[in-house]
């Protein structure tokens, strides 16, 4: 999830993207991108990473804001085709 056109031009909105990414990654994210049109971060990892990442990740944006917003959100299984009509 490297992406050299949005994570650099958004770099001076994300002072903290740098240090939430690398923290993140270190402790089993399995990626981390720049959500959207921001001002969203978006962390992918497992269930078994996810206090730790949390609490890491709001430490250090706290540290840059006061006050940080955390929502955890779960992929949807998809699509499902219910009556189909030929």
């Amino acid at each position: 999830m490297n992406d050299e056109i949005v994570e650099v031009a958004r770099r001076s909105l994300f002072p903290h993207y740098k240090k939430i990414k690398e923290v993140a990654l270190t402790e089993g994210a399995k990626g981390v991108c720049v959500s959207g049109a921001g001002p969203a971060i978006l962390i992918m990892f497992k269930d078994k990473v996810k206090d730790k990442v949390k609490e890491r990740s709001l430490t250090i944006c706290e540290d840059y804001y006061g006050k940080c917003d955390y929502r955890e959100a779960e992929i949807a299984k998809g699509a499902e085709v219910v009556e189909c009509e030929v």
